[in-house]
């Protein structure tokens, strides 16, 4: 047997390995009742208004006080996913699907990005792995976590097909962007400026027609990404971090923070796997080690190759990142959504040769550390969904059909960065047909479904942000019932609860306040009064 032997056999293994991680990596969405997330029930809940508004029965409730927005716009992939997935599956399940496909889109796009330059390369795609369960995927991101997923795939077939621009590579691409279109305008931009980057710096100068085809086929998917900037407007969000917390979230991998500051090492450690990668890269792949005549032995020079793009790549997204508003034509937290693509555009950059026993010790070491972060993320989310089932036991005593608000005072649990609680009501919403109120989606025009315009409503930031500035005697008449979680003691809101709405139910810091004068059976027939 030759030395190489032990490296070729390990390499056969290696992609069923990674097919049986990724499986794995499905566990703690299945290993729940409910997937806590930040913003998951809510798209659950407004796809499930989706399919009852266009496909089912709504009841009188919900079909005055909602409109289906028939628009080409962002944010549709996801909820149009889950109402087709509920018209076969539970509610609760048809999310799963979906978080699930999330997680492993995402690992398998980026393995195969890391393939693309050097197929010997795939391998780093195990990086991806301790990546999976971050911030914008915990925090119920979904549609942009797709988005970023097809905007991988969209790079790395352009890469792969570039040499060959005809109407099959042309119907793949523009099928990816359309996609990714309708899963978040974010990442739209980010598929199209990579693949324009990309494409002005490998492609030869003397094939101008294969330039010309390029740009034919990428042409028509400008055209919507500029007509939503163009009719939302593009007005940047005052504010945002310092310089200090800028590249603390960057270089810190802060994006993987969601349950446990510990998870601040395990980013401060890949951050530093990305450096000696990138380090290994330049020494390996950018320095020609070699003679270059009599006498100058050992004379060192820098040498270009194509696969630098994705170098260059990761800088100008660096770039992108610092100078990026905190919110953008309606959209919010874009430094967190852009901190992961630096580290996501070098993966295809590292070398594929670093020594015969290097890969095998590094997909070892890396399935060992995806391993660990699986386990942890078990515990995470079991511990989690608890505080979900707990919060949720208290509103079986809503009313079917009934006009409700959430008032949720404690949202977090320090030093969690995701709160599971923060939509979670949205579950029940769907199970008792409630009108939810509070329903942030439904208030801007960036979700598939709204409120009807002119609708008289509670103000929803102030019911997310500052609930003790909630107006209960102004909404009465349109809110049957209110449940609130940790409500303070002689606050405002206690009292004028008490002065217009009857305690039905107290568990624990969960109570459900269910208007006076109104008859459970009957709470929903005056919600729109």
């Amino acid at each position: 047997m030759t030395a190489a032997a032990p490296r070729a056999a390990g390499r056969r293994l290696e992609p069923a390995l990674f097919a049986l991680f990724v499986l794995l990596y499905l566990l703690p969405l299945w290993a729940v009742e409910r997937v806590p997330t930040n913003d998951g029930p809510s798209h659950l809940y407004n796809a499930w208004l989706l399919r009852e508004l266009a496909w089912g029965d709504p009841h009188p409730a919900l079909d005055a006080a909602y409109d289906v927005r028939a628009e080409p716009i962002p944010n549709w992939l996801g909820h149009a996913a889950l109402a087709l997935l509920m018209a076969v599956v539970p509610p609760t399940t048809a999310e799963k699907i979906l978080l699930s496909a999330c997680i492993a889109l995402f690992l398998l796009s980026l393995r195969y990005l890391a393939g693309s330059v050097e197929p010997e390369a795939r391998w780093y795609a195990w990086l991806g792995f301790p990546l999976a369960y971050n911030f914008l995927f915990q925090a119920g991101f979904t549609n942009y976590c797709l988005g970023l997923s097809l905007a991988l795939l969209a790079m790395a077939v352009w890469w792969r097909r570039r040499e060959r621009p005809g109407w099959r590579t042309a119907l793949l691409l523009n099928g990816l962007l359309l996609l990714g279109y309708f899963a978040h305008i974010v990442t739209t931009f980010l598929a199209l400026a990579a693949i324009g980057v990309l494409w002005l710096l490998t492609l030869r100068r003397a094939h101008g027609r294969r330039h010309l085809r390029h740009l034919a086929a990428l042409a028509p998917q400008a055209l919507l990404p500029l007509w939503f900037v163009a009719t939302r407007g593009a007005a940047p969000v005052a504010g945002g971090w310092s310089g200090e917390q800028l590249w603390s979230y960057l270089f810190r991998l802060e994006v993987l923070w969601t349950f446990s500051d510990r998870q601040l090492l395990l980013g401060s450690a890949l951050a530093a796997v990305w450096l000696l990668l990138g380090v290994a890269t330049l020494l390996r792949e950018n320095v020609d080690w070699g003679s270059s005549g009599a006498g100058r032995a050992g004379r060192r020079r820098f040498r270009v190759r194509r696969a630098d793009a994705f170098l260059l790549l990761a800088l100008l997204a660096v770039a992108l990142y610092a100078a990026a508003p905190p919110g953008l034509a309606g959209g919010g937290l874009v430094q967190h959504r852009l901190s992961l693509v630096p580290y996501l555009l070098l993966v295809p950059w590292f070398s594929p040769r670093l020594g015969r026993w290097v890969e095998p010790l590094a997909v070892a070491s890396l399935a060992v550390l995806a391993a660990v972060v699986l386990i942890a993320q078990l515990r995470w989310h079991g511990r989690a969904a608890g505080e979900v089932r707990a919060f949720l036991h208290p509103l079986a005593a809503v009313p079917e059909r009934a006009g409700f608000i959430p008032l949720v005072f404690r949202r977090y649990q320090p030093p969690a960065r995701v709160s599971p609680l923060y939509h979670a009501a949205g579950y029940t919403a769907i199970e008792r047909q409630l009108l939810d109120w509070s329903n942030y989606e439904a208030a801007s025009d960036l979700f598939p479904v709204r409120f009807a315009p002119g609708l008289p409503r509670p103000d929803i930031w102030t019911v997310e942000a500052n609930p003790r500035a909630y107006r209960v005697g102004v909404h009465r008449d349109r809110v049957d019932a209110v449940y609130t979680w940790h409500l303070p003691a002689g606050s405002a809101v206690a009292g004028r609860l008490k002065r217009d709405y009857d305690l039905m139910r107290e568990e624990g810091p969960g109570r459900v306040y269910l208007r006076k004068g109104r008859r459970p059976a009957a709470a929903g027939a005056g919600a729109l009064r």
